[in-house]
């Protein structure tokens, strides 16, 4: 693929605010981060920042086309993205530096590789790819694109999917959801892909795992595909999950920096627009932060330091 942002649009901010009039400043909130998100203003995503702290959003990008799945380097200087086309199941990554002219190909497939998750240190990138057996595996490389490394080789003749890598904030493991056990779960593995483990183990989907700043924790998402999926918490090691029950369709947690909050997806149902929420991590003071501001709705979201 060769979808990306360009120089034509690097520099051009927009500001609108959050949700209405009256922008969410939510509690907790670390003021030298701003949330980075997929943006829908229009049919395609494109990236945009909300400001915690006035409510604000920027897209600092403008609208350029398929820009999704932000992940931020660990300064705030970066950013990872993947621009996909899902009729074709086709994509790529990219890396946007700050000043830069252009946006780096990291990836040049001709299957889909997306999901990419940079790591703690700066120099991994963890992603999605189909280019190993036609299913999804998780892969690091540098984040030059070189090196590139299968971590999830399929036990052949069986065939398992893997997705959404997540390192923890030491990038000694990365948390990922696997159906090896033949449902979705949760799955904890070293950084180079040896031992692999599972935490969760249920008859319900669970995904999207999100480790807390102290490791401790990883958030994650259970439910079914068509109705009520919520938010759940299980220790690092293992042990019982924690469900923070909310009404609709729960996904795509993150934590706040301070540890104390999660920033997450909320939808009515599957047929309503997808708005960031947050709430704390016993699943209280629920707030809404971008709403009507973005008509198209919201996904991905993540800090970035700035």
């Amino acid at each position: 693929m060769r979808f990306s942002l360009t120089a034509a649009f690097l520099g051009m901010i927009l500001l609108l605010p959050g949700c209405g009039d009256d922008p969410a400043q939510p509690q907790g909130a670390s003021p030298e981060f701003s949330l980075l998100f997929e943006a829908y203003f229009e049919d395609s995503p494109e990236l945009a920042v909300l400001d915690p702290a006035t409510g604000e959003i920027q897209r600092p990008w403008g609208p350029a086309i398929g820009a999704g799945e932000p992940s931020p380097s660990p300064d705030g200087k970066s950013v990872l993205y993947s621009v996909q086309d899902l009729r074709e199941w086709t994509g790529d990554i990219f890396r946007l530096d700050e000043g830069g002219t252009a946006p780096t190909l990291l990836t040049d497939s001709p299957y889909l590789d997306d999901r990419p998750a940079w790591s703690p240190d700066g120099g991994w990138v963890a992603f999605r790819s189909f280019r190993s057996e036609g299913s999804g595996d998780i892969w690091t490389m540098r984040i030059d694109g070189g090196d590139l490394k299968l971590l999830t080789p399929d036990p052949l003749p069986a065939v398992t999917e893997e997705d959404h890598p997540a390192w923890s904030p030491d990038g000694s493991l990365i948390a990922y959801a696997c159906n090896a056990n033949g449902t979705t779960d949760i799955w904890v593995m070293n950084r180079d892909g040896t031992g692999p483990r599972f935490l969760t183990d249920h008859a319900e989907f669970e995904t999207e795992p999100a480790w807390s700043p102290d490791g401790r924790t990883i958030a994650f998402r259970r439910g079914t595909l068509d109705t009520t999926t919520d938010l759940c918490l299980v220790p690092a090691e293992g042990g019982e999950v924690t469900v923070l029950p909310l009404p609709g369709i729960q996904r795509l947690p993150v934590w706040d920096p301070s540890g104390d909050r999660l920033v997450f997806v909320h939808q009515p149902t599957r047929f309503d627009r997808p708005d960031l929420y947050s709430m704390t991590a016993t699943g209280e003071d629920l707030q809404a932060l971008v709403t009507d501001a973005v008509p198209g709705g919201c996904l991905n979201p993540a800090f970035i330091r700035k």
